[in-house]
């Protein structure tokens, strides 16, 4: 279940997709920032700014909590 937002919408669906250097360029941007999830690597995400900029992320564990 996804986490309630600040702002009192409410909370979108993660996007998870195969990320191929193909859809990764096709990614186009949105009004607010969004992450896609890779299928095939746990942790790795992919974040779109409304700039149109894109960048990676990875998320681990470290001490019981997670990081970015």
């Amino acid at each position: 279940m996804a986490r309630p937002r600040r702002d009192g919408l409410p909370p979108s669906t993660p996007r998870k997709h195969k990320l191929t250097d193909s859809y990764v360029r096709g990614l186009l941007p949105e009004a607010r920032a969004y992450l896609v999830w890779d299928l095939r690597t746990p942790g790795l995400v992919i974040a779109v700014y409304p700039t149109a900029t894109k960048s990676w992320k990875v998320i681990y564990p470290y001490r019981g909590k997670s990081r970015w």
